[in-house]
């Protein structure tokens, strides 16, 4: 159960102050407490995080040269996905194995606070400034509220939990660049609902759709002025009808839904520009058959989907937007043993280029994808592994590094 807790902690810090003398170095002073530890960096210029989930850490690789440094960023148990502050002032982590939510202060590579949550979170957002975070827990309830399914509000200045939306089996949720709205998605229904972030006190309210147009929401891709919301129908592969994956506009000023493009599936999208790339599964025609995995660019002035491309079956949770035009594409529980479960699409050409499977104890799932800024570089975390994909070739780069343990998610914070 969910409780709230919306006044500010208290905390209490004792202090020693003892006068010495020094020349050039300071001399601890006596008294019986112990020193405060000096914090120690890393003195990596361009660094990126690898969340370790095994040994419980944030691993740091130096971005131009691909290479782990031996400091690591101890954080909670099991930490698995990272998101990135606006600021790149700190990072945030989700620590699947204690079901916490963690702030990692950036410059002193120290997880600087935590709080608990009551179920594990399958779905985590954040505000811009990272002050925020909304945190999906499917088999949890508000207090007070019988109804299985919440979105806990997380308040990291007062480290506390301090609202809460009651939503049965809420599964995904998507939050505006500007924090107003919420989107939010529950297994096996036709209904997406918004919450508005300034007056939680309404709940999640059913997104009004008269047409019955949607068909197994799934998920929303923001514009980035927050003036439309793309909503994901996922349609046959969530369990819907043949046929019925689409893309619909959503006004988050005025509520409402507006017109469609059928796409061939919906689970995962990216907005580049005016463009609205979709990626999804179509399950087999026929018993016995091969599910396909597709993307397909939708273009948001005209509402017009393009050709499609075939990639890796599987659900696709992780995608981003590399150099020289490369979206990468990730999926999870793919059937695609000849080339795993990373799909590598040239937006200009159309062209797909393929990942061999990792042969790891985790499988090949892609669980983390992030684009080197400045490079032609891509960090995937695949299978457990990290691996460095070259943009200009759609391959493997030469030296790889080695993460010892498993390695989940990943961002750059240059």
């Amino acid at each position: 159960m969910i409780m709230e807790n919306l006044g500010q902690r208290s905390i209490q810090r004792a202090f020693l102050t003892c006068a010495c003398c020094a020349c050039f170095f300071f001399i601890s002073c006596g008294g019986g407490g112990a020193p405060k530890p000096t914090i120690i960096v890393s003195k990596v210029a361009d660094r990126v995080f690898v969340s370790n989930q095994q040994t419980n850490v944030l691993q740091i690789v130096d971005g131009q040269r691909d290479k782990v440094s031996t400091f690591t960023v101890p954080t909670g148990a099991g930490p698995s996905l990272l998101l990135e502050v606006q600021s790149k002032q700190s990072t945030i982590v989700y620590n699947s194995a204690e079901h916490s939510i963690g702030t990692v202060d950036n410059a002193t590579e120290h997880q600087s606070a935590s709080v608990s949550l009551p179920g594990d979170a399958v779905s985590v957002a954040i505000t811009a400034d990272g002050a925020t975070a909304y945190a999906a827990i499917p088999a949890s309830n508000c207090s007070g509220s019988t109804i299985v399914g919440a979105i806990a509000v997380v308040t990291f200045s007062s480290t506390s939990i301090t609202g809460c939306v009651p939503l049965q089996g809420v599964r995904n949720i998507v939050l505006g660049h500007n924090g107003a709205t919420l989107l939010a998605f529950v297994d096996n229904s036709n209904t997406a609902y918004y919450v508005t972030a300034s007056d939680l006190t309404t709940g999640a309210v059913a997104i009004s759709d008269a047409g019955a147009v949607l068909d197994h929401p799934a998920n929303a891709v923001f514009s980035s002025d927050d003036s439309t919301a793309y909503i994901l129908s996922c349609g046959e592969e969530c369990g819907g009808a043949a046929g019925s994956a689409k893309v619909t506009v959503f006004t988050p000023s005025s509520k409402t839904l507006g017109s469609s493009a059928s796409v061939a599936a919906a689970r995962e999208g990216l907005l580049s520009g005016t463009k609205l790339y979709v990626a999804g599964t179509v399950p087999p025609v026929s018993p016995g058959g091969s599910p396909q995995g597709t993307v397909e660019p939708v273009d948001t002035a005209t509402l017009t989907a393009g050709a499609s491309a075939v990639i890796s079956d599987g659900i696709h949770e992780t995608i981003a937007l590399g150099s020289n035009n490369q979206l990468f594409i990730g999926a999870r529980a793919c059937s695609n043993v000849v080339h795993g479960c990373l799909s590598i699409y040239n937006t200009s050409t159309g062209a797909v280029a393929f990942s061999a499977p990792v042969t790891a104890p985790a499988g090949d799932d892609v669980t983390g994808i992030e684009p080197i800024p400045g490079r032609n570089v891509v960090y995937v975390c695949e299978g457990g592994e990290l691996r460095i994909y070259d943009t200009t070739t759609a391959a493997l780069t030469a030296n790889q590094s080695d993460i010892i343990g498993k390695a989940v998610d990943v961002r750059a914070i240059f």
